[in-house]
């Protein structure tokens, strides 16, 4: 939710600041749906919940953040990201 709040907040101020976290068609989400095939109806959030259980939903959700950020660093070093 505190994601969700600094998006609006970006939104209602007119900061132009690029945010990877919009529930359903950020880059986030994106990679979400593309590396793990999750569907993204609800958002990231929900989609991590529902289908990758086994691990609390936060440590979740920091793992995949970090692998987010591994993904599109290499990207901008121009190597391939396997999907």
């Amino acid at each position: 939710m505190m994601l969700f709040g600094y998006s609006v907040a970006l939104q209602v101020h007119g900061v132009d600041e690029e945010f990877a976290f919009h529930p359903s068609d950020g880059p986030f989400a994106s990679w979400l749906r593309r590396k793990y095939r999750l569907p993204m109806a609800l958002g990231w959030a929900s989609a991590i919940e529902r289908h990758l259980p086994g691990e609390p939903a936060l440590d979740t959700f920091f793992r995949l953040f970090d692998e987010f950020r591994q993904d599109m660093a290499s990207l901008a070093a121009g190597a391939e990201v396997p999907s």
